[in-house]
């Protein structure tokens, strides 16, 4: 039985039927289960981990993916809820490996729709983007990453889920593009579970 990743895992292919997909034994551990993930962006356009914020187990695997030497080859974008659209030009900043100073970088979740609650102020957050920027480091400008930011900050009326959906058609779809959201996971549920 899958102890956590089975609520987690979203796939979707907009191109036509959703993929078959089968998840991935987690006794492979996190390294297994990310190589598992990578294989999926075979079949499909996006795939979305849905977390429980401020979990580090989560946050191995994100942080696994972007590491593992296939996900740069097969995907470009990663959509994230714990940024805000208004400071996109400092994330890239950052992760394209530009001087950005910890005031500035913080700016980034700080100025989301959930600043008030600091739950992006938890260290697994900026781990991530340092990986993305550290994994960037070594890759040819043509083939970085890009993470995209799609909580609306100041300025930006649109709703969160209106924020994402906008991000993925203009920079991913459109683009025939792939992409790994990375959300909270409630935000996927059609129904809540009842365990939730």
């Amino acid at each position: 039985m899958k102890t956590w990743l089975a609520p987690l895992l979203f796939v979707t292919s907009l191109l036509g039927q959703p993929p078959e997909v089968r998840l991935p034994d987690e006794s492979t551990g996190v390294d297994g289960i990310a190589r598992t993930l990578i294989s999926v962006f075979d079949q499909a356009d996006i795939v979305a981990l849905g977390e429980a914020h401020q979990r580090k187990l989560d946050s191995d695997l994100r942080i696994a993916l972007v590491r593992h030497p296939d996900f740069p080859k097969k995907v470009r974008s990663i959509v994230v809820e714990f940024a805000s659209t208004t400071k996109q030009p400092t994330l890239d900043r950052y992760i394209r490996g530009e001087n950005v100073s910890r005031a500035q970088l913080e700016q980034v979740w700080k100025t989301t729709t959930q600043a008030a609650n600091g739950v992006w102020d938890h260290p697994i957050y900026a781990d991530f983007f340092a990986a993305v920027r550290d994994v960037n480091s070594k890759l040819p400008a043509d083939a970085r990453i890009r993470v995209f930011g799609v909580d609306p900050g100041p300025g930006d009326n649109r709703s969160r889920e209106t924020a994402a959906v906008a991000v993925l058609k203009q920079q991913v779809l459109q683009r025939h593009a792939k992409a790994l959201v990375s959300y909270g996971a409630a935000h996927f549920y059609r129904a809540a579970p009842e365990d939730y």
